[in-house]
Formats: C-alpha cells, sequence, structure tokens
C-alpha cells in the first residue's frame, strides 16, 4: 500500500523528481519506467498508474486461501525508491510443495533458499543462497555478462526481507544493527510519505 502511494504521487507531482540526475518530469518518469520494465509488469505495457492501484490491491494472489499482503515486484519499487538494495530470502520450493510438506521459517535453511536481489538501478539478480545470516549485510553477487564476462555487484547495507515462499514476509535484523539498516524499512511502514531533503533540489 505504502509503494502505491508513493508512486502515484511520484508519477502525479510533476515538481516531483530529482532535478540534479533529470532535465525533466517527463525524463525521471520514462527512466522509471525503464527500470521497472526489467522484472516487473510494467514491462507489459501497463502504465506506472495502473501499476500503482494493482500493488495498491491487497492479498492479490492466485490462491486465495494463501494470498500475501505483497508481492516480489513490490519489493522492485521499494529499491528504486529508497536508493537500497532490497534482498528477498526465500525458499526454492514452489508454494504447493511447502503448503504440503510445511512452511519454514527464516532462520530455517533445512529447505534450500534463494536470493532475489533488486538494485536501485533496476536490475535483478538472483542466486542460491551460500550465504550465512551474518553476511547477508554485505556480500558481492555475480552474473555473467555480454561475451561470457563475470559482472560482480557489492550488495551494501541492503533491506532484506524474508519470503516464506507462500504468505508471509518479515524484515530480518542482525546484530549488532548495521548503520542506517531501519531507515526505510520504517518509512514503507509508516504510512507517510516522506521526500528526502535533496530529492527535488
Amino acid at each position: 500500500m505504502m509503494a502505491s502511494k508513493t508512486l502515484l504521487t511520484i508519477v502525479n507531482n510533476a515538481n516531483f523528481y530529482p532535478k540534479h540526475r533529470h532535465d525533466s518530469h517527463a525524463d525521471f518518469i520514462k527512466d522509471l519506467c525503464d527500470a521497472f520494465g526489467k522484472s516487473s509488469s510494467v514491462s507489459n505495457g501497463q502504465a506506472l498508474t495502473t501499476y500503482a492501484r494493482q500493488i495498491a490491491t491487497p492479498a492479490r494472489g492466485k490462491q486465495a486461501n494463501y494470498s500475501g499482503w505483497a508481492k516480489l515486484d513490490d519489493a522492485h519499487i521499494i529499491s528504486i525508491m529508497l536508493r537500497r538494495p532490497v534482498v528477498i530470502v526465500r525458499p526454492i520450493a514452489d508454494s504447493d510443495f511447502l503448503i504440503a510438506n510445511g512452511i519454514p521459517q527464516w532462520n530455517d535453511q533445512s529447505e534450500p533458499q534463494t536470493l532475489n536481489i533488486y538494485f536501485p538501478d533496476g536490475e535483478l539478480m538472483l542466486k542460491k543462497r551460500d550465504i550465512d545470516h551474518a553476511n547477508l549485510c554485505h556480500f558481492t553477487v555475480f552474473r555473467r555478462g555480454k561475451r561470457n564476462t563475470r559482472v560482480e555487484r557489492i550488495v551494501a547495507n541492503p533491506i532484506v526481507l524474508w519470503y516464506n515462499g507462500v504468505n508471509h514476509f518479515q524484515c530480518i535484523y542482525f546484530e549488532p544493527i548495521q548503520p542506517h539498516h531501519r531507515q526505510g524499512i520504517e518509512l514503507i511502514g509508516s504510512g507517510t510519505i516522506e521526500v528526502p531533503p535533496n530529492f527535488i533540489s
């Protein structure tokens, strides 16, 4: 819901764009669409307004009894707007298997897990989890680029969420608390839209 409200505010306010990075609101919206298009349904021709209204609908899953209050695409918009990586830790098994065999908790690695890593520039990378809990706040991920080159990206101070694969998201915190780790998480749940002071300067 918060992501939807924030996105609608951005789309509907012509003064709401980072002037030090974009020449106009239209230029910013185009870049935003391009970023969303890499991993969200905006790439299927939906306008940002339509997409914002879609993600405002709670429990919009296919299974009526196990619909979650958020979807993985919502992490993408959070990452882009907060300018921080979002890492979703989730089981590899599909929802039918998990429902039949028991839904795991975030610290239960008896079932293999994967990481969905959303970057503020719109890139989505996937990684089988081979990282212990303490190091989820700072790690390196790789992918193959053009001409089979190795592309390395560092994930630093991300917002880390656990998704149980069926119907539940929760924030994962670290001990000791990482610098600025809660910043952004609190904004998501606050119900208010706060514009960073330097965003529209």
